[in-house]
């Protein structure tokens, strides 16, 4: 799974009927042209974060922010589902992060060890530092760290399991690497493909808290967030009810394999500097859909399936309830999946697929709903020693692209004449541009450097632009364009640059293609071998990524006065 959401606006006479034939099945996309490698690159221009299927997470909060309370959007993603109400109960969490094949803990006052019928107190004290279980030929073995860090057996009764529990219905877990992170309930070190795995047992209405601020930030509005509770709540139960009847010994893992989940808080070992994972607002929006789930005529669980961003349209799931048709909420707030652009080189094609040589590159089928005439079924790549047809499931998987929606053009390319239309990701000259919305017509448009100005193509749709135009506003000193997002969050985009004196500029937008400010940083930011405009806060201001010579990643997040301060490092993304 991913996250965020979107939403239906119905309109008379001729938009809607084209939205109407789409929703009811339009007939399959002819093949797009036939595309050659250029200069070397091709350029992906996609919509949409995730499979599609079910509800879109910014369509969620766009269609909150239409006016949608949350059942009305749940029956805009869900259509014929029907709300029912369940007991809380149970929910059993494979802590795949822990993957060690041994469950760890600090010892802590009142930790207590269940085996078999069996409950022993597990001491805390100077003698005792840590606890953990773990297999060890066909039985799990219990042992504690003395004061010499040596661990020690502790003896129990042959066992393929050991429970831990504590008073105050919260536990530490030593992660791999030393971090100990806290969850509700009680912990389980069970036996699983002859390993130990680590498994978080606790209520299906606690086990929310960890997972909804993690799918969807609790910052966007009140009644999105409860439409994610209830998809959350819902695709947990039908996840649990399969792995139950296949006599699994966990219900649901911890990653988008299932759902995102986290714990209480995290810590040191000796749990100094924790920080509460819990967040109120979150909190606050699963109480208000208590026990809600979505359910078939027939009374079983809903498959919920949610993503991120849909580009505009829901995909068919195949399943109840999950229907394809046309999402006028998922760009209502700004979403930064929306519209996405890559530059991929031949050779990488070519090395992915065994081609040889890239020689072209053919879209020759889709499936008939959504932008460029949908999703991307089948894409025929063409090279010296093979031709190989791939779906645009395979591609978006081998190449790490956002979603299978997508058109694919050319590099390069000549000089358009004036006043005409031009195809293609690169300008016609200048440096290299960046693809996204700027304009506030939801259609992408390419943005660069010319001259020292920031200069525009208008996008028309399809993948063609107008001819480029100088951006009021901007300043005479750009070298470059690094990317566009909404740095002060008032719903218009920003485009970030760097000037003639290594400085970051950021061209604060009106919403319609103007710079009504600049804001400039200082220098030294040519330094870094790459910058990326992207939310990595997840507080919709956007941020700034810059990697450095080693690889690594500094971050810069956006504020409301469009400045960028650093806020952290990391080796990877």
């Amino acid at each position: 799974m991913s996250t965020p959401a979107a939403r239906l606006a119905r309109r008379s006479s001729a938009p809607a009927l084209a939205l109407a034939l789409l929703a009811t099945g339009a007939p399959a996309a002819s093949a797009d042209p036939v595309v050659t490698p250029g200069n070397g690159d091709l350029v992906v221009d996609g919509r949409g974060f995730g499979h599609g299927r079910g509800m879109s997470q910014w369509g969620a909060y766009g269609a909150a922010d239409a006016g949608l309370a949350w059942p009305g959007i749940l029956d805009f993603y869900y259509p014929g589902a029907r709300r029912a109400s369940q007991p809380d109960s149970e929910m059993r969490v494979w802590i795949s992060r822990d993957g060690d094949g041994v469950t760890e803990l600090p010892a802590r006052p009142g930790l207590r060890a269940t085996v078999g019928r069996r409950t022993i107190g597990l001491p805390a004290d100077a003698g005792h530092t840590a606890w953990r279980a773990f297999r060890s030929g066909d039985t799990v073995v219990l042992q504690y760290r003395d004061a010499h860090g040596t661990w020690r057996a502790q003896p129990i009764a042959r066992t393929a399991s050991v429970v831990f529990s504590s008073p105050t219905d919260t536990i530490g877990v030593t992660m791999p690497g030393g971090r100990v992170e806290e969850f509700p309930g009680r912990v389980m070190a069970l036996t699983e493909g002859g390993r130990t795995v680590t498994v978080v047992a606790t209520s299906t209405e606690r086990y929310l808290r960890g997972v909804v601020p993690n799918e969807m930030p609790a910052s966007w509005h009140p009644q999105a967030v409860a439409a994610q509770s209830v998809a959350a709540r819902t695709y947990a139960s039908s996840y649990r009810a399969q792995r139950r009847r296949a006599g699994s010994v966990w219900d649901i893992c911890d990653t988008v394999r299932c759902q995102v989940y986290r714990g209480t808080a995290t810590a040191t070992t000796s749990g100094a500097g924790r920080v509460v994972l819990d967040d109120a607002r979150a909190t606050a929006a699963i109480a208000l859909t208590s026990g809600t789930v979505l359910e078939t005529p027939g009374g079983n669980f809903l498959h919920a399936e949610f993503s991120a961003s849909n580009g505009g349209h829901t995909v068919d799931g195949g399943a109840f309830a999950q229907v394809a048709k046309p999402d006028p909420y998922d760009a209502r707030m700004k979403n930064p999946s929306w519209a996405w652009n890559r530059s991929i080189p031949a050779a990488t094609f070519a090395k992915a697929f065994g081609l040889g040589r890239l020689t072209s590159a053919q879209v020759v089928a889709r499936d008939g709903r959504g932008p460029w005439g949908g999703r991307v079924t089948s894409l025929r790549l063409t090279g010296t020693t093979r031709t190989v047809d791939v779906s645009g499931d395979r591609m978006r998987q081998v190449l790490g692209l956002r979603s299978s929606l997508f058109t694919v053009t050319a590099a390069g390319g000549g000089t358009a004449p004036s006043g005409s239309v031009v195809a293609g990701p690169r300008p016609s000259g200048g440096s290299v541009a960046v693809v996204a919305e700027w304009t506030g017509d939801r259609t992408p448009d390419r943005l660069r450097v010319s001259n020292g100005r920031l200069v525009m193509e208008r996008g028309l749709g399809r993948g063609r632009y107008a001819r480029a135009t100088v951006v009021p506003g901007s300043p005479r000193t750009l070298t470059r364009v690094v990317g566009v997002g909404d740095v002060d969050h008032d719903r218009r985009a920003d485009v970030v640059a760097v000037d003639d004196r290594d400085r970051l500029v950021v061209l604060r937008g009106n919403g319609s293609a103007r710079v009504v400010k600049t804001v400039t940083l200082g220098p030294g930011w040519g330094a870094f071998t790459r910058l990326e405009v992207r939310d990595v806060t997840k507080d919709h201001h956007a941020d700034v990524v810059a990697t450095t010579s080693n690889g690594r990643r500094v971050v810069y997040a956006g504020t409301s006065t469009a400045r960028v301060v650093r806020v952290g490092t990391s080796a990877g993304r």
